[in-house]
């Protein structure tokens, strides 16, 4: 959303009005999202604050007290690599991501603790010591409230060793409130 601001700015010096549109994710996000521009435009109202500040409390609370739906049905260290990507994807994007050529993946450096790659120009980067996962293409930015990647992050995981892409994604899972996604700059 951050990318936006200069734009909305920039249009904002030329009309009266600037309205904008939210996606109404199935999580509710459109609201908190929304409050989220007005104060990056710092135009936030002490009433928006106030309801922007309700929001993220929600869905703090509620992502802590969820439980998640894979750990419902099996034990996290028997699920293979496939199971726990789809924890992380959507079976279209999944699909998306096995589209993807391998020749369209580079991956600069692989460690224990970080990963850094580009796919299709795209540019991703796992900090396991950090807990951030940043990445910078434009599904990615619709995706950073609900903790899901995208086809390139998904073709990223499919084109490692799926003993330790599995391993990862486990770390990842595990911990996913204590992660953060983030655009990458």
């Amino acid at each position: 959303m951050e990318r936006w601001v200069p734009e909305v700015k920039k249009a904002a010096d030329n009309v009266k009005t600037v309205l904008g549109y939210f996606n109404n994710h199935y999580h509710g996000y459109a609201v908190e999202n929304c409050l989220q521009v007005l104060e990056m435009l710092s135009v936030l109202t002490p009433e928006q604050a106030e309801a922007k500040n309700r929001a993220e409390d929600y869905f703090k609370a509620s992502a802590v007290t969820k439980v998640p739906k894979i750990e419902a049905f099996t034990e996290l260290s028997q699920l293979d690599l496939e199971s726990l990507l789809h924890s992380f994807l959507d079976a279209g994007r999944l699909k998306r991501a096995r589209g993807i050529k391998d020749d369209e993946l580079r991956i600069e450096k692989e460690t224990d603790n970080r990963v850094e790659a580009t796919v299709r120009g795209y540019r991703i980067i796992i900090d396991f010591e950090a807990q951030t996962v940043l990445h910078d293409c434009p599904d990615w930015s619709k995706m950073l409230q609900a903790k899901t990647f995208c086809k390139h992050i998904g073709k990223l995981f499919l084109s490692m060793k799926k003993d330790k892409a599995a391993e990862m994604l486990r770390k990842i899972y595990t911990q996913k409130n204590a992660w953060q996604f983030k655009l990458y700059t």
